[in-house]
């Protein structure tokens, strides 16, 4: 009897041993999914010619945490110095680097890292930064003021709405939108707009805010025809070591 017990006691121990073992495990590349946020901007100038400003943001996610790589341009300037002591025009390089958010999924603070102190997070709220890098803002994705005109599948969506404004109060309002839902992004950490994504059960992954042309009383110029454009996209890429590092070493804080 006590050797029988000796082996349950054995068994449980091993068992328990494995557990630990595997609950501790570090999230893998394999473990870890991918998608970029882009927003396309119009930029009008007093002559009324329009250019698009691109930008994207790259964010990477577990079960437990999320990261956003944000990219930047540093400029290193070199400053020349005659034999007089004068200084002369030098050189200019720019470089691609990187700076990077990190938060648990579901708490309200994380932590920015700058290229130039990557071990030094600033503790920064998850709201705040989602508004100013990734145009934040579930009020403006809302329809009250518009009337749904089509709906219909789409090649690449599971959902396409087509909305056009119901009135105008100033030039800042649209004068229709697009939206278009996948069925695919249901895991994303992200959300436009979580009450629009409960509407349809789907997730809201493109947005198209549309002004026609018009003239604008406040800039006495003709505005044309421009977007505002805001997107999801997943992105199959290898993860650097260095994300899947950052992504293990914040998820085992607490």
């Amino acid at each position: 009897m006590q050797f029988l017990n000796r082996l349950l006691y054995i068994y449980l121990l091993i068992s328990c041993f494995s557990m630990c073992k595997t609950s501790g495990q570090e999230s893998k590349e394999e473990d870890i999914g991918s998608f970029v946020f882009i927003n396309s901007i119009p930029l009008v100038n007093s002559k009324g010619v329009v250019t698009y400003y691109r930008d994207s943001i790259s964010i990477y996610y577990t079960k437990k945490v999320a990261l956003y790589r944000i990219q930047t341009t540093q400029t290193n300037n070199v400053v020349l110095i005659d034999k007089n002591g004068n200084q002369k025009e030098g050189s200019s390089k720019s470089t691609i680097v990187f700076d990077y958010f990190i938060h648990k999924i579901g708490d309200s603070v994380g932590y920015y890292y700058k290229n130039n102190n990557p071990n030094e997070g600033l503790m920064y709220s998850v709201v705040d930064f989602l508004r100013e890098y990734c145009s934040y803002n579930p009020l403006m994705f809302q329809t009250d003021r518009f009337s749904l005109i089509s709906s219909g599948k789409g090649t690449d969506y599971e959902l396409t709405e087509k909305y056009a404004a119901k009135y105008k109060r100033d030039e800042s309002i649209c004068d229709s939108l697009e939206y278009f839902y996948s069925n695919k992004y249901n895991g994303i950490p992200y959300s436009f707009s979580t009450k629009i994504d409960s509407l349809h059960n789907l997730k809201l992954i493109k947005a198209k805010f549309i002004y026609t042309e018009s003239f604008s009383n406040q800039y006495k110029i003709i505005m044309p025809k421009r977007e505002f454009i805001f997107e999801l996209k997943k992105v199959s890429e290898k993860i650097d070591q260095e994300i899947v590092q950052r992504l293990n070493s914040r998820g085992d804080k607490n």
